[in-house]
């Protein structure tokens, strides 16, 4: 998708404008802000017809901009202030200039009236250590995130439970005296309803999801609900609940998910290419941050600089003496011939994963 942002309707008379194009006259900051008309709201091009932006225009250009896009711009303007961030490569005719945005920055307008409400999320998944990596980045100086290690304390819930509570009530949860302020709440990425309304709050905001096995996330799952009596009262065990899924596989598919209802999906919660790509329908992919559970857990220091680097944020030594926030008091592993007869559902997910990613998970290989 192309964008042109304009000053005067004269300006388009030279232009073809085509479906992909989008035109935008007003200020720029109601279209950064307000501005939902494209999703995700991301330009491949961006044409700038306007003389009079200022620096803060020009961030928010850049941050609706794809990594590798096109900005376009008049040649009076000097952006000297963005050489670490766009790469000029060419002149143009008609005293334009294009740049290409080289790296996957985001201007953030911390104590001004733009600056979002959120600039990260830990969005899944469940039972793939979100609580232990949110309390490993939380060391970080420049990030505010809660690190209490009791999910019940931790996760906000805001976008899946308390929407209604408006988001002042949101902003109250967050410290931002800090440069870069995130949050964890795992059920997301399993709940389509709340994209827009995440996007609606924070259309650039940086997604964080790290992945597990499938079935040895199942298993934890079944593992971490049956020791509590949060959602029911009948014990089953977990070949038991994975058969009841299974034969309910068509009357489920189209079911509304809620928070409340979707506790023992364990199936179904572990088809991560399903969910990244309707997640991929309302942010771009430029925005989204995936590791491996198990790179996590052999390697902690490492994964946490790759999330610093994708939040533009300077790498640390830190040392994690243990990652393993949780451990259950259940020590029972899988059944490996269940475990075998499981790999079937996941494996064409796992498949178009992997392809999507560019990645080997090395799951199924136990």
């Amino acid at each position: 998708m192309r964008l042109i942002i304009y000053k005067d309707s004269n300006d388009l008379k030279k232009y073809n404008i085509k479906k992909d194009i989008v035109t935008f006259k007003a200020e720029i900051w109601k279209l950064y802000r307000l501005y939902t008309k494209i999703n995700p709201t991301f330009f491949s091009e961006i044409l700038i017809l306007k003389d009079d932006l200022k620096k803060d225009d020009f961030e928010m250009i850049f941050n609706m901009l794809n990594v590798n896009g096109n900005l376009i711009y008049l040649n009076s303007y000097n952006l000297d202030n963005f050489k670490n961030t766009i790469e000029i490569t060419k002149n143009k005719k008609n005293n334009f200039i294009v740049a290409k945005k080289k790296i996957n920055y985001v201007y953030n307008f911390s104590g001004t009236k733009w600056r979002h409400a959120v600039d990260f999320i830990i969005m899944g998944v469940q039972k793939g250590a979100t609580t232990a990596l949110a309390s490993s980045i939380s060391k970080h100086p420049d990030i505010y995130i809660d690190s209490n290690k009791d999910p019940t304390k931790s996760e906000i819930h805001f976008f899946d439970i308390y929407w209604q509570k408006g988001i002042e009530w949101y902003k109250n949860k967050f410290n931002y005296n800090k440069k870069i302020v995130g949050e964890k709440t795992p059920d997301l990425i399993y709940l389509p309803y709340t994209f827009p309304l995440i996007q609606s709050v924070n259309p650039y905001v940086k997604i964080i999801l790290i992945l597990r096995d499938p079935i040895l996330r199942a298993f934890s799952a079944w593992k971490m609900i049956n020791s509590s009596n949060l959602y029911n009262n009948i014990k089953k065990t977990f070949e038991e609940e994975i058969k009841e899924e299974l034969e309910n596989k068509d009357k489920n598919k189209n079911k509304n998910k809620t928070f409340y209802n979707i506790y023992n999906d364990y199936l179904q919660r572990g088809l991560y290419y399903k969910q990244i790509k309707e997640l991929l329908k309302w942010f771009s992919r430029d925005n989204i941050l995936v590791l491996l559970t198990s790179d996590f857990e052999h390697n902690p220091e490492v994964e946490c600089n790759k999330v610093y680097n994708f939040l533009n944020l300077k790498e640390q030594k830190i040392s994690i003496k243990n990652n393993k926030v949780f451990v259950s008091k259940d020590s029972t592993e899988i059944d490996n011939k269940l475990y075998n007869e499981l790999i079937p559902y996941f494996k064409k997910d796992t498949e178009h994963l992997e392809k999507l990613l560019g990645i080997k998970t090395g799951w199924f290989e136990k």
